[in-house]
């Protein structure tokens, strides 16, 4: 006769419950933890290992720890952290903070207001309904004071239904605002932004401090609802800093017919000697489709890679 003996762990409002091995679909065993919330606000802390955490309704903050977790948060407005490891991270209806940290990460915010931010790897995220701010997560650490781009930092971003804003760090990422009126920001690095229904803006921030180029395709700008600011960033040195002004080139890029657009110094005129501009590529238009309404460029001084908020604000303001 076999006995065994199944060990509750209560740990702040949650129950662990150890999965003690046994047969699997595959034959072996799993280490995965299950944790569960209760019907009000609960502090949850993972495992170094792979955790399924489920909370109910109720203000709940989590922290998933370590491993690839899977990650329910009830019904309120809970506060979720991923950890390390590839995390999925599902939300429920609450305006929820849903953070997935170091790791590949798959996150999808649920009703209402969401705040998503991806982290460090390559991300897919999906705001759901509400006006969602939606981060894709910076693609270079700081070490020792440089930068080091990320080996892996490729996202995929849509902000369904809502007035979104979504930032994201290139690497040949995409960003989709879906329904409604969004903002998308390419911050550096080259991404696809795709707006869909609705008046959106776009913007697309030149790093002068980052090594990457600020390269924008846009694949359904609207010359009468949608804008687009570029950029030309710098970093101070004393001189004067030119003005500025807009190029555009009709091209074809990858076998589509479009215009690049371009922010410059009047007349090719050299700035300051550490700056960058961005530029942007505009899918199926033409340039007499195009004028100072839709498109305008402004200067920026060291714009912060890891604060784009910032930068936006002073480019709103």
């Amino acid at each position: 006769m076999t006995i065994t003996i199944l060990l509750l762990v209560a740990v702040a409002g949650a129950i662990i419950l150890p999965n003690l091995g046994g047969d699997d679909d595959d034959g072996g065993s799993s280490d995965e933890n299950e944790i569960r919330g209760t019907y009000g606000d609960d502090d949850i802390e993972g495992t170094d290992g792979d955790d399924l955490i489920q909370s109910w309704s109720g203000n709940d903050t989590i922290d998933g720890g370590d491993g690839a977790d899977e990650i329910r948060p009830g019904e309120g407005d809970d506060v979720v952290n991923g950890g390390n490891g590839p995390d999925y991270i599902l939300g429920s209806p609450g305006e929820d903070e849903l953070n997935g940290d170091v790791g590949n990460d798959r996150i999808f915010g649920g009703a209402d207001d969401d705040e998503i931010d991806g982290g460090y790897g390559s991300d897919l995220l999906r705001g759901g309904d509400g006006d969602d701010v939606i981060y894709g997560g910076f693609d270079a650490r700081e070490e020792d004071g440089e930068l080091v781009d990320a080996e892996q930092s490729t996202d995929v971003i849509r902000g369904d239904d809502g007035d979104d804003t979504i930032y994201i760090w290139g690497n040949e990422g995409r960003a989709d605002g879906s329904a409604d009126d969004d903002d998308l920001i390419l911050v550096t690095g080259d991404a696809e932004l795709v707006a869909g229904a609705g008046d959106n803006d776009f913007y697309a921030l030149a790093n002068a401090s980052d090594e990457q180029l600020t390269e924008a395709t846009i694949t359904d700008f609207d010359p009468t609802r949608d804008t687009l600011t570029l950029t030309i960033d710098y970093v101070p040195d004393g001189s004067d800093v030119p003005e500025t002004e807009i190029t555009l080139t009709e091209e074809t890029q990858d076998g589509v017919n479009g215009v690049r657009v371009d922010a410059a110094f009047v007349g090719g005129t050299d700035g300051p000697e550490e700056s960058e501009s961005a530029s942007v590529f505009l899918q199926f238009l033409s340039i007499d489709q195009l004028d100072d309404a839709n498109i305008a460029v402004a200067v920026t001084a060291q714009a912060d890679l890891f604060n784009p908020e910032s930068t936006l604000a002073g480019l709103t303001a």
